[in-house]
Parts: C-alpha cells; structure tokens; sequence
C-alpha cells in the first residue's frame, strides 16, 4: 500500500494543457522531472479528490495497476496528481484500444478484479483505464491497462455507496471474454474479504486536512460502511452478471449462483434467504 514514504509532496514547475474530461484536470510538470495529471483541489472537487486517493491507496494494496500519486503543491495549496507514463512528447498512450487488441492486453485478468473492486467501492461510473504498449517481454509489444478516473468511488461525489449492477463495468464485453466462472473473481474476493481494516484508517490519515475539513466523520461513517460491505462483493457482482450478461459473454451461468453464495459467510447467507423468501 501506498504509505507516507511513497505518498510525496511535490511542486508543480509548469502547466501544460487541459485533460479532456468533466473533472478539468491538467497536466503538470513537477520539481522531480515527471509529469503528472493533476485534479484541483476547489471546494466543489474535494470529495473528488478524497476518493482518488483512497481508491489509489486500496488499489496498490491489491496490487491492480494504478499510477503513482503525488501531492502536487502550487499557491494554490495541494492537489491529487497522477503520474504521466512517460514523457507526453514520446509516450504514446491510448483511451481505448481495438477489441483485438483488448483480448490481449498483458493483464486482461485484471479487468475482473477491478469489477469485483468497483463493486466493493461503489463505483458510480463506468470503469476507465488507459494502455501502453508493454514492451517488456518477448515478441511483439502488448498493450497494458492501468486503473485512471476513480472520483466516482465510494457513490461519487454524494459518499452514498449504493449498489448498481449497471456501474463498474468496462465499455466492451471484449474485457470480459476471459471469465468463465468465479475462479476469475475468486482472488480479488478473497483479497477483499480480508482487506485489512488498519489500511483504511492509515489511508485515512494520509489524506490532507483542507481536503476533509469538517466532514471528518461523515467520512469515517463512509469508510466504516465500505469495511462492513467486503463479505458481500460476491452477491453484487453476481447481479451484475445477471442483469448485463452480454457482457459476459462466455460465463458458465450454471456455476453462477452456488459459489457466491457459498462464499459468503453464514449469518450473511441465512440474511439473503430471509429476503428472497
């Protein structure tokens, strides 16, 4: 996880240009020679920025590519900023790539993990990533995805986790044509599940003060309710499958059901019939 000997303070040298996007990002150059995408910290963007950096920290905790943050600092005070991959005047990086080219993105599998995580945070968007090209193995260079976009996390800019079996998903069933059963979920469900509780309250702690001035609590409630929602993943993420199975479009429907539930434990398993009964 992202801790305070990684999690740097660093000052903005340049602004660059624009990002596309609601959230107005820029790109910056920084004092330690990288670029960064950066969000502002204004009064209307501070949840945003909250939930990038929580989402950020979870994320290195699970190990599903995200870039590196930084605390970018200007007159302005400190804001969330991502890092660039690579230098912008070289590095070629891509929004969307082809559905030939997305079944065989270097770490294809991750885009399962990252719906059981967007399920866990309640992401109220549809899932973003951008790809560089992988050059580090043999052969032809693939593409490889990184997690971006996170605001959404944690309900948005409302902190109201709610479950949407629509949200969380990644545009093209492409990403998906690899998962077959839970055995594809099952890591990063087990990975959840026993997501330590001191990771939050650390995560929490890292977050600069200005960004969470008077709502201290309402964020520790938020938190508190994201802790309580990790043995219940697997049942979110079976309605989604159910209500978009067109976006799985290789999934063994006749193992969906007994795994999920049979994952979860017991007193949540005697809940959920209650309700069904």
């Amino acid at each position: 996880m992202t801790t305070t000997s990684t999690l740097h303070t660093i000052n903005a040298t340049q602004v660059l240009r624009k990002m596309r996007g609601a959230s107005q990002a820029q790109l910056m150059l920084a004092d330690d020679g990288r670029h960064y995408v950066v969000k502002q910290n204004k009064p209307q963007n501070r949840r945003t920025l909250v939930n990038e950096l929580l989402a950020g920290m979870f994320l290195d905790h699970l190990q599903l590519r995200t870039p590196q943050m930084a605390l970018v600092e200007n007159n302005d005070g400190r804001h969330f900023g991502s890092r660039f991959p690579g230098d912008p005047e070289k590095a070629v990086v891509y929004d969307f790539v082809p559905d030939s080219a997305l079944r065989n993105v270097a770490n294809v599998s991750e885009f399962a993990g990252m719906l059981v995580f967007d399920k866990w945070v309640g992401n109220d968007d549809f899932r973003q990533c951008i790809f560089t090209r992988d050059a580090s193995g043999e052969g032809r260079p693939r593409f490889q995805a990184q997690w971006i976009d996170n605001g959404a996390a944690f309900g948005g800019s409302d902190w109201q986790i709610s479950e949407n079996p629509r949200k969380g998903l990644y545009l093209s069933s492409a990403a998906y044509e690899s998962v077959r059963t839970w055995s594809e979920f099952e890591p990063w469900l087990e990975a959840i599940r026993h997501f330590p509780a001191e990771l939050v309250e650390q995560a929490i702690e890292l977050l600069p003060s200005e960004w969470v001035a008077g709502e201290g609590d309402r964020l520790k409630r938020l938190m508190d309710r994201l802790l309580l929602q990790r043995s219940k993943v697997a049942v979110s993420v079976e309605r989604t499958i159910e209500q978009k199975p067109e976006a799985f479009p290789n999934w063994n429907r006749n193992l969906a059901s007994p795994l999920a539930l049979r994952k979860m434990p017991a007193s949540y398993q005697l809940t959920l019939a209650s309700q069904v009964a």
